[in-house]
């Protein structure tokens, strides 16, 4: 009869340390969709795109503070990416496979604003595209964090890692970006698009 207790509360470890690892993998996720989504920014990522601008396109500083302007217009609807993803799935789901096309075109996009024609319209265009795809991946993950932190109680403890990262992401932002901008344009844009594609592994696992 005094087994039962112990039974019972073996099986109820047992289930908080599965609970427990499931949501270690969640943060890791989130961590890495986070990381993908802010680092791979070029309002964060600013240099290299402003040394172009500046010394082969000869922008002027207006038309410079136009440009970034209008490439993060994006970032302001970002409640109907929500709304997409949430209403309309993609291949069965609603948020893995957005993730997954999110941050593989965002890569690709990155590769093209190191190719397209050195004009101003031609990488203006080319940045918003990515940073739609950059919102639109940030949006899933912060769905991923609503699932996981109601599923396991833990919304606060993911919020401040995301916070965290971000942070992180900011900080690694203005160093990385003046090491990019000493190099070819062609090699920052490669490794902004590696950056963003960095996600889709641990999306896959």
């Amino acid at each position: 009869m005094e087994a039962e207790p112990d039974g019972r509360n073996v099986a109820e470890g047992n289930a908080k340390v599965r609970q427990q690892a499931e949501l270690v993998r969640w943060a890791f996720l989130i961590g890495a969709g986070v990381f993908g989504t802010t680092l791979a920014q070029p309002a964060v990522i600013k240099l290299p795109l402003q040394n172009l601008l500046k010394t082969d396109l000869h922008v002027a500083p207006e038309g410079m503070a136009v440009f970034f302007a209008v490439s993060a217009l994006a970032w302001y609807f970002k409640p109907l990416a929500g709304i997409l993803s949430d209403s309309v799935p993609l291949f069965g789901t609603r948020r893995r496979h957005y993730l997954l096309f999110s941050a593989t075109t965002a890569a690709v996009l990155w590769l093209l604003v190191g190719r397209v024609p050195r004009s101003y319209g031609s990488l203006l265009g080319a940045v918003v595209a990515m940073n739609a795809m950059l919102v639109m991946g940030s949006t899933v993950v912060g769905g991923f964090l609503v699932e996981a932190g109601q599923r396991y109680g833990a919304t606060g403890r993911l919020t401040s890692a995301r916070y965290f990262v971000m942070n992180v992401c900011l900080v690694l932002g203005g160093p990385l970006g003046g090491f990019l901008a000493a190099r070819s344009f062609e090699v920052s844009t490669a490794v902004c698009g590696a950056i963003a594609f960095s996600v889709v592994a641990v999306a896959f696992l």
